[in-house]
């Protein structure tokens, strides 16, 4: 699932970082992870972005990703944005998952123009 994207894209990261010779990165960059983390555990509550109301099964899906990967549970918002027109964006404090149409599209353009 997500959490596989992830850490498809850590490993990705990292791989390129060593190629480069860039390792002396990746403790700064673990800070950086790390303290990231520690300000979203502080977070008071979640804001789900989509542009359609989102199903309990949903609303579910989305709870549980965050308890799992923060390790509690956040209470969550759920907003309609007419901006967004497939997916959603989820926000806990500065953190963001952008997993909106348009964010996918941006990623695909991306594939095409950097190769």
């Amino acid at each position: 699932m997500k959490h596989d994207v992830y850490v498809q894209d850590i490993e990705q990261a990292y791989q390129i970082l060593t190629e480069n010779n860039n390792e002396s990165l990746i403790a700064e960059i673990e800070q950086g992870i790390s303290k990231v983390i520690k300000h979203v555990n502080n977070a008071q509550n979640a804001v789900v972005f989509s542009a359609i109301p989102l199903n309990h099964e949903e609303k579910e899906r989305i709870a549980s990703f965050i308890e799992n990967n923060f390790q509690k549970k956040i209470p969550v918002n759920y907003k309609i944005d007419t901006q967004v027109l497939g997916g959603f964006k989820l926000v806990i404090g500065d953190w963001k998952i952008d997993a909106t149409l348009a964010r996918q599209i941006e990623k695909i353009k991306g594939l095409f123009t950097n190769n």
